[in-house]
């Protein structure tokens, strides 16, 4: 049997505001949504912070990537680039297409972390206060280093062929 008198609804501290930081960040999902207006489509990344006191906790980052606004697509598109850009992904150009976003998303899975610096965007024209990544905040973090090749090791020669 289940007992719900047990449970305090009133504490709901567990999904409020992050504290603005750094934080590292795996991802965890990514797909590629219609705007409300039915215009526009943007990148809807979903991250987990991977450490620290707030480790498991999810944070949702949204590119628009296709919008009547140039300036918006300008601003999502140099994140989206210095996100690709600190998680070591040498992409230069994607199709915004299942097989693109597909791409994308067994990219980041490859055990790269990102750090972010969060946010907080202040209570708004009846919005609530929510946390933001800042822009180009992007940075690297304890990715996993790629194997170096036996010649550049400490001590040991390139072998000629």
């Amino acid at each position: 049997m289940i007992n719900l008198s047990e449970i305090n609804s009133a504490d709901s501290s567990d999904f409020g505001l992050l504290p603005e930081g750094e934080y590292s960040l795996k991802l965890l999902e990514l797909s590629l949504k219609e705007t409300r207006s039915g215009t526009g489509k943007y990148l809807d990344f979903c991250f987990v912070i991977d450490e620290g006191q707030y480790a498991n906790r999810r944070l949702w980052v949204k590119f628009n990537v296709v919008n009547d606004s140039p300036k918006a697509v300008n601003f999502a598109l140099k994140n989206l680039k210095s996100l690709f850009e600190s998680a070591k992904i040498e992409i230069t150009q994607f199709d915004l297409d299942d097989g693109g976003v597909a791409l994308i998303r067994q990219i980041m899975s490859q055990d790269r972390r990102v750090k972010a610096n969060i946010v907080t965007q202040e209570a708004t024209n009846g919005y609530s206060a929510k946390n933001e990544v800042e822009p180009y905040s992007w940075s690297p973090s304890s990715m996993s280093a790629p194997a170096t090749p036996p010649w550049e090791r400490v001590g040991l020669q390139k072998v000629p062929f």
